[in-house]
């Protein structure tokens, strides 16, 4: 148990220092997202799609940093990488910019990021699920190795969503 405890504490330290380095190395711009108390800063992180090939194609991950509310600004931010599978965090901006976490970010910026695949970061829109006019596919194998060849091998074609997205 305590090793478990050790290697969640170094892994939140870790995410902190990444979003310490994040934070610093990119060009924030304000942002409006719906339902959002507060301000907002907005950019996009240009990373490998394939960490192996760091000179190969290059994806941009969305990433959303809700502001605190307050003066009093704490140093560390709630860094937030959403589960899924394939769920994008920053669609859930409204949930973490709303009442709810208001206590939490009076004193902390939230950073929402899409990790690769999800939301604006080259989503891979790969439907695994079933089919309407064959209830019993919805039963076998969630995740079918073939289907995610397939989907891998088409999004290794489409182009990559540019940078410079904008947001209102």
């Amino acid at each position: 148990m305590r090793t478990l405890i050790s290697i969640v504490t170094v892994a939140f330290l870790c995410l902190g220092l990444i979003a310490k380095a994040v934070a610093a190395s990119v060009a924030w711009k304000p942002c409006s997202l719906n339902g959002v108390q507060g301000k907002a800063e907005c950019t996009t992180i240009s990373v490998a799609e394939d960490r192996a090939k760091p000179n190969g194609r290059r994806i941009a991950l969305r990433v959303v940093r809700l502001l605190p509310l307050s003066q009093r600004v704490a140093r560390d931010p709630v860094l937030v990488l959403q589960g899924g599978p394939g769920q994008s965090a920053v669609t859930l901006a409204k949930f973490y910019g709303g009442e709810d976490w208001a206590a939490a970010r009076a004193a902390r910026a939230i950073v929402l990021i899409d990790q690769r695949g999800t939301g604006a970061s080259n989503a891979l829109d790969c439907s695994t699920a079933g089919r309407v006019d064959d209830p019993q596919s919805y039963l076998g194998e969630m995740f079918p190795e073939d289907l995610i060849a397939q989907c891998a091998a088409a999004s290794r074609h489409t182009p990559t969503r540019r940078a410079t997205r904008q947001w209102t």
